[in-house]
């Protein structure tokens, strides 16, 4: 098999990545695009030594599980990866994308996987969206880049976004043919929990603060349901931040409504967010039989966690090193007459180095780490005297290899629960709960 062979293939399965896996001559061929059950004619164009990879030149067959996309940029943008791909498949996908990582990377011989939670909505769920600019031939032109490229594709609307982001999208189209707009380079928005209030964040490579904060008038009194800004100007040498009107708006969580701001990390799935919070108070409930004990949460961000955790817990420690969500998140304990919680500003690793100098036991711990993983403060635990964790993880891969080093520490993987937060795309969440 070479470059530019043309070659038939039934596709398998879909991997991490969102590729589909066939095989061709007992060799590994991924091809993006393709749906489990395909028969396709594909175009070989890479081959390595032990995989090769594929583009899709027929459907000789299309899959059952193979549908109409709804948005007309799909495959072009990289904004979602599986709108070919019927829900029920989709939910299967996942299920053994978090399976083969469990057992191939982590090596995991023993555990519960859980039968995925579907999302509560499988389109228009996503309440923060990052929008980038650029401005050929004279004219602006706003969308997502084509994946892995700076191509951009302009968007008239997103099947993912939530409807006042598409609103705003529409109104800023018509603004860009009426002001001078040639220094922006991207539009961040966030939508609050009730869908009433949208914050923006808008990056310029130079501009005017005058200019800037025209525009944000301009965008407002179209769009009445714009709160406030940031205008960040990211020229050389002379980066500066203008902040405009409301910079916090309420994001609900189980029992509670949290304090974020425009560039808060947020679980972008609202709706989607209320079962993975519950999802972590059941487990929590499971691990402690009901039991007030001492909690440790790493990464804690400005309290999703945190706040109906202190519920279940004798006493609560967050770390999070971000001081935005620091504030934010004691604001909203404040807010709220929590007595129980006290939050750190560090690093999970600091964090956890610090809570062992100080003598601090705890006998449950909630991470809830980015992408990365927290590969570095794993050994430590167990000298937090730490006998039972919840995992919560947006990345197979990562999950697995920390898994395989906690179980090296002593620990059992007990349950492991995936949640769709992501449909149309190949990410999927999971909460882990483990115990010694």
């Amino acid at each position: 098999m070479n470059n530019g062979d043309i070659k038939e293939i039934k596709i398998e399965t879909v991997v991490h990545g969102g590729d589909g896996l066939g095989r061709i001559d007992g060799c590994v061929v991924f091809v993006p695009m393709a749906v489990p059950g395909d028969l396709l004619r594909v175009l070989i164009t890479s081959v390595n030594h032990d995989y090769a990879r594929a583009e899709i030149a027929e459907i000789i067959e299309p899959s059952p599980s193979r549908i109409a996309p709804r948005c007309e940029s799909f495959g072009k943008c990289g904004g979602c990866q599986w709108q070919h791909m019927n829900y029920d498949e989709q939910l299967r996908a996942k299920m053994e994308i978090v399976r083969q990582a469990l057992v191939r990377e982590g090596k995991i011989s023993e555990f519960s996987l859980q039968p995925i939670i579907p999302s509560p909505q499988g389109f228009h769920y996503r309440h923060r969206m990052q929008f980038s600019v650029n401005h050929r031939e004279r004219v602006p032109h706003i969308g997502l880049y084509r994946e892995k490229t700076h191509d951009l594709i302009e968007m008239e609307s997103c099947h993912l976004a939530h409807p006042l982001i598409n609103s705003f999208l529409c109104r800023m189209r018509e603004l860009f043919l009426h002001h001078d707009n040639r220094y922006i380079q991207g539009i961040d928005l966030t939508v609050d929990g009730e869908g009433k209030k949208l914050i923006l964040v808008f990056h310029f490579k130079r501009g005017d603060d005058e200019d800037q904060k025209q525009l944000y008038e301009q965008i407002k009194a179209s769009l009445p349901e714009v709160f406030g800004a940031v205008l960040r100007t990211e020229e050389y040498k002379k980066a500066r931040t203008l902040l405009v009107d409301g910079q916090q708006i309420l994001y609900p969580t189980i029992g509670f409504n949290l304090f974020v701001g425009p560039e808060t990390f947020i679980q972008v799935n609202c709706e989607g967010n209320q079962v993975l919070v519950q999802t972590v108070l059941d487990q929590i409930a499971e691990a402690t039989q009901g039991n007030r004990l001492n909690i440790l949460e790493l990464h804690c961000g400005a309290g999703n966690f945190t706040l109906p955790v202190s519920r279940l817990a004798k006493d609560l420690v967050g770390v999070e090193s971000c001081p935005g969500s620091i504030e934010l998140g004691r604001k909203s304990i404040w807010t709220h007459g929590i007595t129980n919680c006290q939050l750190f500003d560090k690093s999970d690793f600091k964090g956890v180095k610090f809570l062992i100098r100080s003598n601090r036991s705890f006998d449950l711990l909630l991470m809830d780490p980015p992408r990365c993983g927290c590969k570095e403060v794993l050994e430590y635990i167990p000298q937090l005297g730490v006998n039972h964790i919840i995992y919560v993880s947006c990345s197979p891969p990562t999950l697995a290899r920390d898994l395989g080093i906690l179980v090296q520490l002593g620990y059992r993987v007990d349950t492991v629960q995936p949640i769709d937060m992501f449909p149309q795309t190949h990410h999927v969440e999971c909460v882990t709960r483990l115990s010694r």
